[in-house]
């Protein structure tokens, strides 16, 4: 189910996608202390790889932030680095 604002529940888990062209261990950091100040979160790397690109997924257990707005400050932080970004609402 893909995130609705009219249905944000306070406590909803999400998975938010990365396609990344390159990372390292500074993007991974500041990824994880932006969502993790709002939540919980744990940045980890897919199996699968298509054309050099490594996607990467965030499991976020939300404590109220929008994760639009988190997508946005990761989009501004480098708006190179995030090649595709998408949310997933787990519950």
């Amino acid at each position: 189910m893909e995130y609705n604002p009219r249905e944000n529940n306070p406590t909803s888990e999400y998975k938010i996608i990365f396609s990344l062209d390159k990372i390292n261990e500074e993007d991974i950091l500041y990824v994880e202390n932006q969502i993790t100040s709002s939540g919980y979160a744990k940045l980890s790397p897919e199996s699968n790889y298509s054309e050099g690109i490594r996607t990467w997924h965030l499991d976020w257990k939300n404590h109220g932030d929008n994760p639009q707005e988190i997508i946005a400050k990761l989009k501004k932080y480098n708006p190179e680095l995030y090649r595709e970004i998408r949310v997933k609402r787990l519950d």
